[in-house]
């Protein structure tokens, strides 16, 4: 019940009603805090009926309380400036010195089990002409809240230094913007 409210958490899709994904992150966090507060109370009459309720327990309680109503006052004065945009990442790979590209990308929302991770050729940024195709995967971590990067750096060395640039993006939607914009630099 203490798990932090995150930006997409919803069930449903209500990015199209204007407000929606706003009010519905302020009834969840109302509504964990409430039950969370009603679970303590019911816990703490359950050992006073008892007759085994002291003075610890009312510290706990109250400690436990404080701290959820903290976290529900910290996230209803967060939820206005969530931002659902898409994370850049800058990658710098040297071709002289042996180094594995890894990185695990938080996503700004959980994304549900609907989406798929696609992504474009890494294209090169100014003179060249050369693209980067098939020198990574990207995966799904954190049960959809992240993304992991890894570049395959025997296959990295075969191209040009330089710098490029490309997108992973939700493969089954038809618009929208990317989850991540991916810089690498080769030299």
């Amino acid at each position: 019940m203490t798990e932090r409210y995150s930006a997409g958490d919803l069930g449903e899709n209500v990015r199209g009603i204007p407000g929606a994904e706003y009010f519905s992150a302020i009834a969840e966090i109302w509504t964990r805090t409430v039950s969370q507060s009603a679970f303590l109370y019911s816990k703490a009459w359950d050992q006073l009926q008892a007759g085994n309720f002291g003075l610890s327990d009312v510290l706990k309680d109250a400690t436990a309380m404080w701290q959820d109503q903290f976290r529900g006052l910290q996230d209803l004065l967060t939820v206005p400036f969530r931002q659902d945009r898409e994370q850049w990442r800058y990658f710098q790979f040297y071709k002289a010195e042996p180094n594995a590209l890894v990185e695990r990308i938080a996503l700004a929302a959980r994304l549900d089990a609907t989406a798929e991770i696609a992504f474009t050729p890494l294209h090169a940024i100014g003179a060249g002409t050369s693209s980067i195709v098939g020198s990574f995967e990207a995966t799904w971590a954190d049960e959809r809240k992240a993304i992991d990067v890894r570049f395959d750096s025997d296959k990295l060395k075969t191209y040009p230094p330089g710098e490029y640039l490309g997108f992973i993006y939700n493969g089954a939607v038809s618009s929208g913007a990317p989850l991540v914009v991916m810089l690498l630099r080769i030299s």
